[in-house]
């Protein structure tokens, strides 16, 4: 909380010393061959075909993309039943009247479009806090920066908010998301406002830098 709130202050100490601070996990450039070793991974997965990887995988993910994307409400309708009586009968008694709904929204930042969660929690305190009442930065400081898991691949939005830091153009920052973390060029416009220096910059290395601190040796 002190280097978020140093950060808020105007603090513009080097991205890597900040995420130390925040994460206790030593921030590093991560060469690519680990991203090389990743893609061969998971160039085994999708079915094989014509085309790039990233051409392949971003047709796999079409294929199970939910069509109409308008029956979505539905689906999540189902599932919450099932959850609630799930939750109820094993976990917690939910309060009586209690209410999850869904409803599409276009426009709007990633992060903005995950806010409204079932039970606010990460997501709606980020959105929350970026939006904090005018001259009080304190409501600002955020008491979670890391992420709860791992993919190789998320190891690509540390190397970029590296770049970022360093005050590298847009381009450069686009061209590493697609060529290492098979981005479309979508996605890429999607990731690249959550990856410009911000307070929550730390957030990135959480994935697959803080995952390793966790494993086997």
């Amino acid at each position: 909380m002190r280097a978020v709130a140093r950060r808020l202050g105007g603090d513009r100490s080097p991205l890597a010393e900040y995420a130390r601070e925040c994460l206790g996990l030593e921030p590093r450039w991560l060469p690519e061959q680990v991203f090389e070793q990743a893609h061969a991974e998971l160039d085994a997965a999708p079915p094989k075909g014509p085309g790039s990887l990233g051409g392949r995988l971003r047709a796999w993910q079409a294929a199970h993309t939910l069509e109409p994307i308008e029956r979505l409400p539905e689906l999540v309708s189902l599932a919450v039943a099932e959850a609630r009586a799930r939750t109820t009968a094993a976990v917690v008694p939910l309060p009586e009247g209690e209410v999850v709904a869904c409803r599409l929204v276009e426009g709007v930042p990633c992060h903005a479009a995950g806010a409204y969660e079932g039970h606010p929690g990460h997501i709606a305190e980020s959105v929350l806090k970026e939006l904090g009442p005018a001259g009080r930065e304190d409501q600002r400081v955020r008491f979670m920066v890391s992420p709860s898991f791992v993919n190789v691949l998320w190891g690509v939005w540390g190397d970029v908010a590296l770049l970022a830091d360093e005050g590298r153009r847009e381009g450069e920052l686009g061209a590493c998301l697609a060529r290492w973390a098979l981005y479309s060029e979508e996605a890429v416009a999607m990731a690249l406002p959550l990856l410009r220096p911000s307070p929550s910059s730390p957030y990135g290395f959480g994935y697959f830098q803080g995952g390793s601190c966790c494993g086997p040796g």
